[in-house]
């Protein structure tokens, strides 16, 4: 029965299986970068040159000992400004004292030790009007009178302004875009994320103070409103990358050349396909891998679920390989990233009338389903009681509440049997068996309830011909796409590889 028109192969493809020997650290990995680990936080605690630590033992080398070595737990709005740490390392770090070191932690991939330098306000909210210092036309500071001017003006205001005429005067006469429109006003900042002038006064001013600061920017009419009593660490920190060593790396690509040498000798020797396919999936299984299919068509070849392209690219030179058949193996494991592959062609399809083997497998589970549905159909006749009916089907008698509109049953999609429930089945009456997508049913119909009547059926009509419009599109692209054959390939003619 392959000429059937179900088992018809609509598109040329060829299918591989590949399977992964991932690069881990091993637990002597493990153990050594422990002991370096335990090794660095003694030294860290002892050392009195942060800065030179980091730059000797940091996979990460950047420094800082002022408001810029802020951190916030992972998630923060303010995550990508800053260090982070994780979210149940929050109390640790509030609780620390200065000198304190924390960790090792995981934060982005890395593992961490960090030295507490210190603390910020994690909330500041404050308004500002700014006397701008820089000239409008170049953008170079002012100086001499022009520089006195300002300096004055910012004193004149700094007389009158208050919390009633802040947001007014801000309008009138501050100088900074960014907040003129709303009164001066920064909310829910760090003291990291401000010029140091700006930013210490706003943490340690008290609340309600009105001053001059001046900063690179010029001078800045600052209020001090509110801040958080809860406080962010500033932190040092020491990260390590956790990757496997030279020698376990070593090991890896000796296990997987072996497991390769060993496909090759058994698949080589066998030439039934079936057998090839189930030999390559045996021996993946007892190396403790696990093999997973990659179909590949060829109007458009495409290989997805690598982590580099070239990996991908390998695996389309396999696939497209002059005189490659069923049983082709990778000739070398094929190096991605963090793992080796190995993949193997497990069937070459033509478009039309199926080979027999490629086939096999979905004709055997049919014929098995079907032989099964019969002998439950045959058992399920026997009585007239739903009770002991699933009795002799070792199952139970389930209620459900089905519709027209969305014909699942408890097994799943059920098209077919909702169709004969609804068309032929009276109140109480029960059905022969039926054989279904997921299983054999006996149904008994307790009472049917007719959809309430609508008093205008144009507003369903409506929406019915929208769905079919926004649905019509696709399906006359999709149908074009069938007719038309398209076929790209544009990437093994990159790779010089020929169909």
């Amino acid at each position: 029965h392959k000429t059937d028109s179900k088992y018809r192969v609509r598109t040329s493809s060829r299918e591989l299986k590949t399977f992964d020997v991932v690069i881990a650290p091993s637990k002597k990995d493990s153990a050594n970068f422990n002991r370096e680990l335990s090794k660095l936080k003694t030294e860290f605690s002892k050392t009195t040159n942060d800065s030179l630590f980091v730059q000797t033992f940091s996979e990460n080398k950047i420094y800082f000992s002022d408001k810029r070595a802020t951190a916030v737990p992972d998630g923060n709005e303010k995550a990508n400004r800053f260090q982070t740490y994780p979210r149940d390392y929050d109390t640790i770090f509030k609780l620390a004292k200065i000198g304190q070191i924390v960790g090792p932690y995981v934060s982005k991939e890395n593992v961490v030790i960090s030295k507490v330098i210190g603390f910020t306000p994690s909330r500041l909210k404050a308004r500002h009007l700014l006397i701008s210092t820089k000239n409008p036309k170049d953008g170079k500071d002012l100086t001499g009178k022009e520089l006195a001017a300002k300096s004055k003006t910012a004193d004149s205001l700094l007389k009158v302004i208050n919390k009633d005429n802040f947001a007014d005067l801000v309008t009138k006469f501050s100088e900074d875009p960014g907040s003129k429109t709303t009164g001066g006003l920064y909310d829910n900042f760090l003291e990291g994320e401000m010029v140091k002038e700006f930013g210490g006064f706003c943490a340690t001013a008290p609340i309600g103070k009105i001053a001059i600061v001046k900063t690179d920017f010029g001078f800045h009419i600052i209020e001090v409103m509110d801040r958080d009593n809860s406080k962010f660490p500033l932190l040092v920190s020491v990260s390590k990358v956790f990757k496997a060593t030279e020698e376990t790396i070593a090991n890896k690509e000796s296990e997987v050349n072996n497991i390769l040498y060993k496909l090759d000798s058994k698949i080589s020797k066998e030439k039934d396909l079936a057998k090839k396919v189930a030999l390559f999936d045996t021996i993946v299984r007892k190396a403790n891998y696990f093999a997973r299919p990659i179909s590949i068509e060829d109007n458009s070849p495409k290989v997805y679920g690598f982590s580099s392209s070239m990996s991908a690219d390998k695996i389309l030179e396999l696939a497209y390989a002059e005189n490659v058949e069923v049983g082709s193996l990778s000739p070398y494991p094929i190096k991605d990233k963090d793992k080796y592959v190995i993949a193997m062609v497990t069937s070459i399809k033509e478009k039309g009338e199926p080979k027999y083997e490629d086939v096999r497998a979905q004709m055997e589970k049919e014929l098995i389903e079907e032989k099964k549905a019969k002998r439950f159909m045959n058992q399920m006749a026997k009585d007239k009681k739903l009770e002991a009916i699933a009795k002799r089907a070792n199952t139970t008698v389930e209620k459900a509440e089905i519709t027209f509109s969305n014909p699942q049953i408890a097994n799943g999609y059920e098209p077919e049997i909702v169709g004969q429930l609804f068309s032929a089945i009276k109140d109480g009456a029960k059905t022969k068996p039926l054989k279904g997508k997921a299983g054999v049913y006996v149904i008994k119909v307790i009472k049917t309830t007719k959809a309430p009547a609508a008093a205008n059926y144009n507003q369903e009509r409506e929406q019915m011909l929208t769905n079919l419009k926004n649905s019509l599109q696709g399906q006359i692209l999709g149908g074009l796409r069938k007719t038309a054959e398209i076929v790209d390939n544009r990437k093994l003619n990159t790779l010089r590889v020929r169909l």
